[in-house]
């Protein structure tokens, strides 16, 4: 009940989510597989949903989303990895006619491919160097909010 629906009001650029509230039900197919060894970890997960909405449309809801994780332990001290992830076509909520209704219109699906290093000095002690959106897409997960292209993060961790 009173499910938060959002969406952009205005031009491109203008920078303000609105809600709408509404009654939606959601159902879910769900799998997930997750592999933790000793050297190799492994995790896959995809899910499939679908929406009854009561009076309006479930806005950036993805029917379908799916997640690959894989990282790799190289002697206890360099751990390397990588996340890919999809999300399925969107809906998104343009305006409303002269009658009050929704205009709609689809978001393209999303592919993101992301690399992750982390080396491991001590116990205590690390760095590690995040590569996201290998791809360079500029997918739009929201509308009118374009995801950033290439992007990293480094930084050093210290433990108490």
């Amino acid at each position: 009940a009173d499910m938060a629906l959002y969406y952009n009001e205005g031009d491109l650029g203008y920078n303000k989510f609105e809600i709408i509230k509404d009654d939606v039900k959601k159902r879910q197919l769900f799998a997930e597989l997750m592999w933790d060894g000793k050297k190799l970890d492994f995790g896959v997960k995809g899910e499939y949903n679908t929406y009854d909405v009561y009076k309006m449309e479930a806005f950036h809801l993805p029917n379908f989303y799916s997640e690959l994780n894989v990282s790799y332990n190289i002697q206890d001290k360099i751990e390397i990895g990588t996340q890919v992830f999809f999300y399925g076509k969107q809906l998104a909520l343009e305006s409303f006619d002269s009658e009050n209704r929704p205009v709609t219109k689809d978001l393209d699906p999303i592919f993101d491919f992301n690399f992750n290093i982390k080396y491991n000095y001590s116990k205590k002690l690390g760095a590690f160097l995040k590569v996201n959106n290998i791809l360079n897409t500029k997918h739009v997960r929201w509308d009118q909010y374009s995801n950033y292209g290439l992007n990293f993060l480094f930084g050093v961790n210290y433990s108490f």
